[in-house]
């Protein structure tokens, strides 16, 4: 299971987060079941799409699965919103996608600094400095 991570991740860090996708596929057909790694390295690779809609399924897989959200898993989440592609900025209001993101991190715990560093670094890059 390991080595499928290591490759998911490598994809992603290569500029080919396509391909981590046919990784996973890959891994499920050997009888493999995602883990909340796999699915944080699937994450990593919608926000380096910008595919909204892919980590939306990405992140009802996780659900489903019973797997909560991590910092990591958060955190791309957020970027993914930030990258998303094409940008309708007259449209939507991305810091409001960015904050619905931010949610799925269980408020009941304390959020960690990796989320409220992907939060500020997406709502600056917006032109969001309050």
């Amino acid at each position: 299971m390991l080595i499928y991570i290591f490759v998911i991740n490598a994809c992603v860090q290569c500029k080919h987060p396509a391909e981590a996708f046919r990784v996973v596929e890959m891994m499920e057909e050997a009888g493999f079941q995602p883990s909340i790694q796999v699915f944080s390295g699937l994450l990593n690779a919608c926000a380096a799409l910008g595919d909204v809609q892919k980590a939306q399924s990405v992140v009802a897989r996780m659900e489903e699965a019973g797997l909560t959200h991590t910092p990591y898993t958060a955190a791309a989440l957020i970027e993914t919103y930030k990258n998303q592609r094409p940008k309708y900025r007259e449209l939507i209001g991305e810091c409001a996608n960015i904050m619905e993101a931010s949610r799925r991190f269980d408020p009941s715990r304390k959020v960690p600094i990796k989320v409220y560093h992907a939060m500020m670094g997406a709502c600056i890059s917006l032109g969001d400095y309050e």
